[in-house]
């Protein structure tokens, strides 16, 4: 029976109906007072909802309102098939549609997270560890047989970041990615010796996917378009993340920002986007 509200008069002529054996459409028509224009479009079913009425007239899937000077005439349209021409599941004022694009990115080797937001990179990969070591003016120039390297420290095997390691802190040992040059003091002349050489030798890089969440609102009114937008560029999830992670323990995963307006000649669409990354700098909003 379509919409039940006391603001609606169904009228004599209602239902219509139209359509084939496979594609059967249901038009309902009401009668209304105009001046409570405002509250008659808030009755109006989300596209691709299923009427909960007792004869179930169908998905409910357009609409169209006329106003007079003292009555309006609402018509309400229902299939019962969703692939209908014109139907449609997210063309109203209340759903928001979600769309995932994945983006291939380059990101440095040094920003290699794990989906719990855990810095897995290891200095290693793409530098050398040199030990220093002070000239003897007894022994031959032959560093390779006169200055053997006999041990290397365990933590060569764990360091995780060029910037914040105190282990190779260029007294004992530096990390590298090419030969230090000589250093000399009141004391003697001291060169550096490669101690253990880089796992991932010629590696800066890595492929990363990127997923970028598009949601969009589709409004019957402007106003209503707008309020859906993002205020401005932040931090925080979508409502929908097609498994992707969510924001945690101060890993900050997706960075919000609003898109704008559209109209497709029906709606207004108001768009927001979110970008995913490992981790976002919450100073300046970068990926880093």
């Amino acid at each position: 029976m379509g919409v039940t509200s006391y603001l609606l008069t169904e009228k004599p002529e209602s239902p219509e109906l139209s359509g084939s054996m496979t594609e059967k459409f249901i038009t309902r028509i009401y009668s209304f007072n105009s001046s409570l224009m405002d509250d008659i479009l808030t009755l109006i079913p989300g596209t691709g909802v299923f009427d909960d009425s007792t004869d179930r007239d169908g998905f409910f899937i357009d609409y169209n309102i006329s106003s007079g000077i003292g009555y309006g005439t609402l018509k309400l349209q229902y299939t019962n098939d969703l692939n209908s021409p014109g139907s449609s599941l997210v063309a109203n004022n209340l759903d928001v549609k979600y769309s995932l694009n994945i983006n291939m990115i380059d990101k440095m080797l040094e920003e290699t997270y794990n989906t719990a937001g855990v810095l897995v990179y290891r200095t290693n990969w793409n530098y050398n560890l040199f030990e220093k070591f002070k000239v003897d003016p007894a022994k031959p120039t032959n560093i390779d047989s006169n200055y053997p390297i006999l041990t290397f420290p365990s933590w060569w095997a764990t360091s995780k970041s060029v910037e914040a390691y105190n282990e190779a802190d260029g007294i004992k040992w530096v990390w590298s990615k090419s030969i230090p040059a000589r250093e000399k003091d009141d004391t003697g002349e001291y060169f550096w010796k490669k101690s253990m050489g880089m796992t991932k030798p010629g590696q800066e890089v890595f492929l990363r996917p990127q997923a970028e969440i598009s949601e969009k609102k589709y409004c019957k009114h402007i106003q209503d378009a707008e309020n859906f937008l993002i205020p401005g560029t932040g931090l925080r999830d979508p409502a929908q993340r097609f498994r992707w992670p969510a924001s945690s323990g101060g890993v900050y995963r997706w960075l919000a920002y609003p898109v704008g307006l559209e109209n497709d000649g029906k709606y207004w669409i108001g768009v927001n986007k979110y970008l995913y990354s490992d981790k976002w700098d919450t100073d300046g909003y970068w990926a880093i």
